[in-house]
């Protein structure tokens, strides 16, 4: 796997034990579509230490976006603190609570998942691949369709990476700057499509991370797989996402 030194300056105010499994997250678990928009469960998570285990947090969401990954309204579900082995169990508590509240818009269609397909952190690759405008500091996603998307969500409108750019904000240029590194270094992790009528939501997350390689310093090659696992149903379509060293990953939805 390709790993890259990023965003260690989030990291020095903590302790050399904290600061060795931190990392954040952004999940989103797409339920349907209504007249309002995309009905979604969504994740802001992060990792911790605790008696030297990955202890995670999870505040959870019922979030309904517009086609263009714009958020329109947010409904808090909870908060949980939980060990890394207790994903999955967390994970279809949330999904359940968000999907009695999406239930309330009668015109509600379920997504229909499609297919999952593990990037193993790349930049190129048959489902998605990225590109990065140097001049205008925007990123792109091409899919296997062949049409490319500007993901509109790295300015931290609304997002999981608003926090990246929390403490630049007074600071033209490092705020620039930060949005360069994030850009240009980011890496597809996975990709997920579903399906309502003959339209397809696809949702990639992208993450950056620290570097790491093998204990003969070489980098692994990516090793980019389709799981096994039945992706079929909302309930077989949560699953926890590989997190980088030291990392940051956030999930971007694409409607064509």
């Amino acid at each position: 796997m390709i790993r890259i030194l990023l965003f260690l300056i989030f990291l020095t105010q903590a302790t050399w034990i904290s600061a060795c499994l931190h990392a954040d997250q952004n999940r989103i678990f797409p339920i349907g579509k209504s007249a309002k928009g995309w009905h979604v469960l969504e994740l802001q998570k992060a990792r911790f230490d605790e008696d030297f285990k990955p202890i995670w947090s999870a505040t959870a969401f019922h979030n309904i976006y517009n086609e263009k990954h714009e958020l329109l309204t947010s409904d808090s579900i909870g908060f949980y603190t939980f060990p890394e082995n207790d994903h999955q169990k967390i994970y279809q508590f949330f999904l359940n609570e968000a999907i009695q509240l999406a239930k309330q818009e009668k015109s509600l269609i379920h997504v229909k998942p499609k297919s999952l397909y593990f990037c193993d952190f790349t930049r190129d690759n048959p489902e998605a691949k990225l590109s990065f405008d140097s001049i205008n500091n925007k990123v792109f996603v091409q899919l296997i369709s062949g049409n490319n998307h500007e993901i509109n969500v790295i300015d931290g409108f609304k997002s999981f990476s608003d926090e990246l750019f929390d403490m630049f904000r007074n600071d033209e240029s490092k705020n620039e700057l930060t949005i360069r590194l994030l850009c240009s270094k980011s890496l597809v992790s996975s990709v997920r499509k579903f399906t309502i009528g003959n339209k397809q939501l696809t949702i990639i997350h992208l993450a950056i991370g620290e570097f790491l390689s093998n204990a003969d310093g070489n980098i692994p090659e990516p090793q980019p797989y389709f799981p096994k696992l039945p992706f079929n149903s909302l309930l077989n379509s949560l699953f926890f996402e590989p997190v980088l060293h030291h990392g940051y990953g956030f999930d971007f939805m694409i409607w064509e």
